[in-house]
């Protein structure tokens, strides 16, 4: 409602909701929850199967560790590549503004 009054609403409520919710402990909480969209939302089927095979013997989450490092496929899958850069970016700018960069303050 503060919004609707020209008032400063949304720093209140962020703060509020770093303070009570625990997924804010963890500061890159939201750039993990989008890494593991990532390849739904930007591969085809034979694309993820591409690069679940990059991973293949491997531990780790193929999808977070792509995420973490698409350069791995920029010379033999320029396009994917671009489309995985394209997706990191508009995620993280979409979650900056409630993850931010920090812990939630202290109560």
């Amino acid at each position: 409602m503060k919004e609707l009054n020209g008032e400063d609403g949304y720093s209140g409520y962020t703060e509020w909701m770093q303070k009570v919710f625990a997924v804010f402990a963890f500061n890159d909480h939201f750039k993990l929850k989008n890494a593991h969209y990532i390849l739904s939302a930007t591969c085809s089927d034979e694309e993820i199967d591409y690069i679940y095979s990059l991973f293949k013997g491997e531990v780790g989450h193929p999808a977070f560790r792509i995420a973490e490092n698409p350069e791995m496929i920029k010379a033999e899958r320029p396009e994917l590549f671009g489309r995985l850069k394209s997706f990191r970016a508009r995620s993280d700018k979409c979650s900056e503004p409630v993850r931010g960069n920090r812990l939630p303050p202290e109560s």
